[in-house]
């Protein structure tokens, strides 16, 4: 019989983290079956093997794919010679924070550093050459946000970084800013550096490779600023803070 499932009761989206699942065997004789846990779409199938009167936990490791509150729990209907009744937990997606000079690396592989996080009222945009070409002044807030960041592919296989355009910052007033500079949209038409910097952009890059560059949001003055990045997957969502 299946005693409980135990898990945090918050969580980091995409961070990984231990499920125990505690089972008995209340009868006289040695049994064995499978545990079918339910997670969201998913389900962990679990051996159990026990002796007469033996008690056991069982741990594997998940990671919860979107914000809010998810249920871990049997499911019988996939179970063999496993029972158990009402027994679930409870586990609640946060956003994962991460402060400057930290790294984060998620459950996709994605390993993203926050190198430095400053603010200044204007930009300059460098050409190739070395010659400045223009001063940048913020549009609609009242100071640029400069985040520079590092995101590289721990897995086995090439992928796809986040794209510039998925990150955000969001202010003390809780509203998100978006990208001021967005060399996916043109905005504003430049051509080389800001600040004798690149502008991050995503590639597609092998394992092991890092891709580095700087993003620039405009918000209002005055503001303790987290910045994120927020994507969609199969309809799911994940946003990341760090302050």
């Amino acid at each position: 019989m299946v005693q409980g499932i135990e898990a945090p009761a918050e969580v980091g989206i995409y961070e990984l983290f231990d499920v125990e699942l505690k089972v008995a065997n209340e009868g006289g004789e040695s049994g064995q079956g499978e545990a079918a846990i339910e997670f969201g779409s998913e389900i962990e199938y679990i051996q159990v093997d026990l002796g007469p009167g033996e008690s056991k936990t069982y741990s594997w490791t998940t990671d919860k794919h979107d914000l809010g509150e998810g249920i871990i729990k049997l499911d019988s209907s996939e179970s063999v010679d496993v029972r158990g009744s009402g027994v679930e937990s409870s586990v609640i997606g946060q956003p994962l924070e991460l402060s400057a000079s930290e790294s984060v690396t998620t459950a996709t592989d994605d390993k993203i550093t926050i190198n430095k996080i400053h603010i200044q009222d204007s930009c300059k945009n460098i050409d190739r050459w070395g010659a400045e070409v223009a001063t940048y002044e913020p549009e609609n807030e009242d100071e640029f946000v400069i985040v520079e960041l590092t995101c590289g592919n721990t897995g086995n296989t090439i992928q796809h970084l986040p794209d510039a355009d998925e990150f955000f910052v969001k202010g003390e007033d809780g509203e998100l800013y978006d990208l001021a500079i967005d060399p996916i949209m043109e905005k504003p038409d430049f051509r080389g550096e800001f600040e004798n910097q690149e502008i991050y952009s995503s590639e597609r890059v092998p394992p092991n490779s890092t891709v580095s560059g700087i993003l620039i949001f405009e918000i209002p003055s005055n503001q303790e600023i987290q910045a994120g990045l927020e994507s969609s997957y199969d309809d799911s969502e994940y946003i990341i803070y760090w302050k």
